[in-house]
């Protein structure tokens, strides 16, 4: 089972993801749910800037958003959807 974490991994996030927009007070727009995900967990680490982080996801992803617009709707992001992604992760773990 462990040599296919990976797919239980994105099965996590996708089921999440796939939520995000009705559990939240969220429009959507061009700016997906997995760059949001990406934009607040990469913000979690140590010495990262908002703007470095809307940088590299613009330019990996070829696009031109701000960092203001990943601050507002990430802001609307219920702390529940991180715990629910969480417990998911760590059911995960307590199986393997």
């Amino acid at each position: 089972m462990i040599h296919n974490i990976h797919i239980l991994l994105n099965n996590i996030f996708s089921k999440h993801l796939s939520n995000i927009y009705i559990n939240n007070k969220i429009i959507r727009s061009e700016i997906s749910e997995d760059k949001l995900i990406y934009y607040k967990f990469k913000y979690s680490q140590n010495e990262k800037t908002k703007q470095n982080i809307v940088y590299n996801i613009n330019f990996k992803f070829n696009t031109i958003h701000n960092s203001s617009s990943y601050y507002r709707k990430e802001k609307n992001i219920s702390v529940d959807t991180y715990n629910n992604i969480l417990t998911d992760i760590k059911n995960l773990y307590s199986k393997n």
